[in-house]
C-alpha cells in the first residue's frame, strides 16, 4: 500500500493538501483511506476515514497506526499528522510500516505566514517532499507520484 504522511504545524494547509492529495488520487481512480491523527477532525464524507485519538502516531498511538494499517484494503492511506509530532520518532513509526511493506512518504507542508520552528524544522529534516502551501499543488503530487511509481 501507498501512504503519505502529511505533517507540519499548519493545521489549515494540512486539511486543505490532504483533500486536494485524496481528490487527485481518486480521480485517477485509486482508493483512498484517510488516518486522521491531525490537530483538528477532518471531514471528507466521501473518503472511507478513521480518526486516531488519544495521542500521537509518532509515539503514543503508534501502535494503533500500526493496527489500523493492518486492516485497511484501499491502494492509498493518508496519514494526517498532529503538529506537535517528533519528527524522529514519526520518521521511526513509518519504518516500521516500510517494514510491513508499505511504500511511504512524508509530504511537510510549510506556510510561509507561519514562523519557521524548531519543530517545523525537523518535520522538513525528515521529509521526503517539502511542500509550499501557497505552491500550485501539480508540482508536489508529481513528485509523491513519482516517488510511489519508483517502488
Amino acid at each position: 500500500m501507498n501512504v503519505v504522511a502529511i505533517a507540519g504545524v499548519a493545521t489549515q494547509a494540512k486539511m486543505e493538501y490532504t483533500l486536494q492529495l485524496a481528490e487527485h488520487l481518486v480521480g485517477q481512480d485509486q482508493t483512498v483511506t484517510m488516518l486522521d491523527n491531525g490537530d483538528v477532525p477532518m471531514r471528507a464524507a466521501e473518503l472511507p476515514s478513521k480518526r486516531l485519538r488519544g495521542g500521537c502516531v509518532c509515539c503514543t498511538i503508534a501502535p494503533e497506526l500500526i493496527k489500523q494499517m493492518g486492516t485497511l484494503t484501499t491502494d492509498w492511506a493518508l496519514i494526517v499528522v498532529t503538529a506537535s509530532a517528533d519528527a524522529l520518532q514519526l520518521r521511526h513509526t513509518l519504518s516500521r510500516l516500510e517494514h510491513q511493506g508499505h511504500h511511504v512518504t512524508v509530504a511537510a507542508i510549510l506556510d510561509p505566514h507561519i514562523k519557521p520552528s524548531y519543530l517545523s524544522d525537523q518535520i522538513v529534516a525528515v521529509a521526503d517532499v517539502a511542500v509550499n502551501s501557497t505552491d500550485p499543488i501539480g508540482v508536489s503530487l508529481q513528485a509523491i507520484l513519482s516517488l510511489h511509481s519508483s517502488s
